[in-house]
């Protein structure tokens, strides 16, 4: 089965599915999945991508080797490989990433940026939010400003709280309402 992230991307064909059931054997999977990062077709990169965020019963660390080339991938011409790769460093939560992260925040592509501010919450990185305050005020979709409000207060730092208490004026209810949930957080 698919994760909860299925509506980020598009309908599950039969390459995604097969991916994602390499995903459920683990460790034995990664390193074909890896293989697979630099293929040629960007649907192959696109599901080897996403399936090394999906990978099961592995500890931390043990995915750092596809990091490099996941961040790479942020680069691809292909939107949808860029948002597998974000997905991805987000599951994985290397560090390294952060900064490849960061420069995502000004995708050309909407959906790229949302994902890239959905990884940045999974790594609660102080570094990115300066980025993502000027995202969340200044973005021209609410589903990317409520993604950095949402980021703003998975990472719990109070720099942030200029900028989200602004944000509570957003003409989009959704994201002034992100942004009171951020600014509880933030404040205890």
């Amino acid at each position: 089965n698919w994760s909860p992230a299925l509506h980020t991307f598009k309908h599950p064909s039969p390459g995604e599915q097969a991916a994602l059931a390499l995903a459920s054997f683990g460790r034995k999977a990664f390193v074909p999945l890896s293989n697979q990062l630099d293929s040629s077709n960007a649907t192959v990169r696109r599901n080897a991508a996403w399936a090394i965020g999906e990978l099961t019963n592995m500890i931390p660390g043990e995915r750092a080797g596809a990091v490099p080339q996941l961040i790479s991938l942020l680069s691809d011409s292909d939107e949808w490989v860029r948002m597998a790769a974000a997905r991805s460093l987000g599951e994985v939560r290397d560090r390294r990433s952060v900064d490849g992260l960061i420069a995502r925040l000004a995708d050309d592509k909407w959906r790229v940026r949302q994902v890239v501010a959905w990884a940045l919450s999974e790594m609660k990185d102080d570094r990115a939010v300066a980025a993502l305050c000027n995202v969340l005020l200044s973005d021209v979709r609410a589903e990317v400003r409520r993604a950095a409000a949402e980021a703003l207060g998975e990472i719990n730092n109070a720099e942030a709280l200029p900028s989200l208490k602004q944000a509570l004026n957003d003409t989009e209810s959704s994201v002034s309402a992100k942004a009171a949930w951020a600014i509880a957080e933030i404040e205890g």
